[in-house]
């Protein structure tokens, strides 16, 4: 537990490209095609960061993609400061680190 609540995030950075690797496609319903299946990431950068927190931001994102959150309903939720107001968190699956760096190491 942080002795504070509050964290700065650096960065959060969101990217779509086409998918390309056929090979991982199980599963897919069958409207999603190799041609409109899309990857997305969200790199998000800061010096520590809160339970969940990655998980809860990528949730909502992922409304806002499907047009049941405004862009401007994010300000909205953070200003509440209540983590119930947001849509809920991420799954973990298909999320994963990447990177972690303390000062002059990288893990």
């Amino acid at each position: 537990q942080r002795s504070s609540p509050i964290v700065t995030l650096e960065d959060v950075c969101v990217g779509s490209e086409r998918y390309h690797d056929a090979g991982i496609l199980s599963g897919i319903r069958s409207q999603d095609t190799p041609d409109t299946l899309r990857l997305v990431t969200v790199v998000v950068t800061g010096k520590s960061f809160l339970y969940h927190q990655v998980r809860n931001i990528v949730a909502c994102l992922v409304e806002v993609g499907r047009g049941k959150l405004q862009p401007e309903d994010l300000k909205k939720i953070l200003d509440k400061k209540d983590r119930s107001s947001a849509p809920g968190m991420a799954p973990a699956q298909g999320l994963f680190l990447v990177d972690v760096e303390h000062g002059s190491l990288r893990f």
